[in-house]
């Protein structure tokens, strides 16, 4: 099956700052275990796209990104209010509509992502939310596909320094939650 991800950077970036550590995008996510997994599922990504406010991201780090194969869109902030959601709100309404994909993958657990989940389902594309599961909306792991995201989370970046794990949950080398 053909399919599309569409990555919420600011979502992923907040949860793990929220984490206390430094956030490493390109690093701290093992984006190609997450590929794997969904390949496992017969999903061929043929279109992958991250999104972030640019001064959450490191050049480098958008380099990285792109290196394993997204294109990454920087988004603004509009007062307060980061428009993250809006472009990939957008930009994935036009995939659904134009492009011929059987799954649409939203990496992200922001309810705001709802309407555009059950359009897509109405036009017979299958969903999956993947993000952390503590900050899903429960209406999103009720009517859609969910993979938690924190087995995806490097172990070594959920350490302080002293080595205890600061997660909400422990994953080991294996990605299975602890």
């Amino acid at each position: 099956m053909k399919g599309a991800i569409f990555v919420d950077g600011d979502n992923i970036f907040m949860h793990l700052k929220n984490l206390g550590k430094r956030v490493y995008l390109d690093k701290d996510i093992e984006w190609e275990d997450l590929f794997l997994a969904l390949e496992t599922r017969g999903i061929d990504l043929i279109i992958k796209k991250f999104y972030i406010v640019s001064h959450l991201i490191h050049p480098v780090a958008v380099n990285n990104i792109m290196h394993i194969g997204f294109s990454v869109t920087p988004t603004e902030t509009y007062g307060d209010k980061a428009l993250t959601d809006d472009y990939i709100l957008i930009d994935a309404m036009e995939t659904i509509l134009t492009k011929s994909i059987e799954v649409l993958v939203i990496v992200s657990g922001d309810k705001d992502y709802l309407p555009l989940a059950r359009k897509a389902r109405e036009r017979g594309i299958n969903v999956i939310f993947v993000s952390f599961s503590e900050n899903t909306a429960e209406v999103l792991k009720r009517e859609f596909d969910f993979i938690d995201l924190m087995p995806f989370v490097k172990l070594e970046e959920l350490l302080d320094s002293t080595g205890y794990v600061i997660a909400t949950q422990a994953v080991d080398a294996g990605g299975d939650i602890l």
